[in-house]
């Protein structure tokens, strides 16, 4: 579990307790609405728009927030990958340009959002 919660943190999807809240209101709200990243929106939408989108910590507040998760937030693994999300990004960014320069970077940052 500790290993995947890293691998979301460097995968650009935010950290794991936001992922698994997403993933979870996904599978409660299966294409309706209220799933945050339904293909009825469009099939772009449901693969990678929805991790675009400007509204998604929004739409994701007015299903409850970070309610669903509670069991996770209660680890403090977890919540200090919460507090420390972006200091991630920025460690993978830098590694990345040390070890094979503006290439890796970009492959590595490009990679991790299409997958």
């Amino acid at each position: 579990m500790f290993f995947s919660g890293c691998f979301v943190l460097q995968g650009s999807k935010g950290s794991p307790i936001e992922w698994v809240s997403t993933h979870r209101y996904h599978h409660q709200f299966t294409d309706t609405k209220k799933d945050p990243h339904s293909p009825i929106q469009s099939l772009w939408f449901s693969h990678m728009g929805w991790m675009l989108d400007g509204r998604r910590r929004q739409f994701q507040k007015e299903l409850g927030g970070l309610k669903n998760v509670e069991d996770l937030r209660k680890q403090p693994f977890y919540r200090f990958l919460l507090r420390t999300n972006l200091l991630h990004s920025i460690a993978l960014g830098g590694v990345l340009i040390v070890v094979g320069g503006f290439p890796f970077l970009v492959w590595g940052v490009v990679r991790s959002l299409t997958r």
